[in-house]
């Protein structure tokens, strides 16, 4: 007879990106950057690719010296 064949039925790869920017203003204000993107990409071939990005900056202010 024939050898088995296997075949995929559920599951999917995913990749995410988070690089971050850091600028330091003075010793109290930091200012941040970011970027994420998520990435779902399905093993079968009933399901659709997924992506997710979002991105922006962020202003810190520290009460601490």
């Amino acid at each position: 007879v024939g050898a088995p064949i296997s075949q995929i039925t559920n599951g999917s790869r995913q990749l995410q990106l988070r690089p971050t920017i850091d600028y330091l203003l003075n010793t109290r204000l930091n200012l941040q950057f970011y970027f994420t993107q998520t990435i779902t990409t399905p093993r079968v071939s009933n399901a659709f690719r997924n992506a997710n990005t979002e991105g922006g900056l962020m202003l810190r202010y520290s009460l601490t010296q």
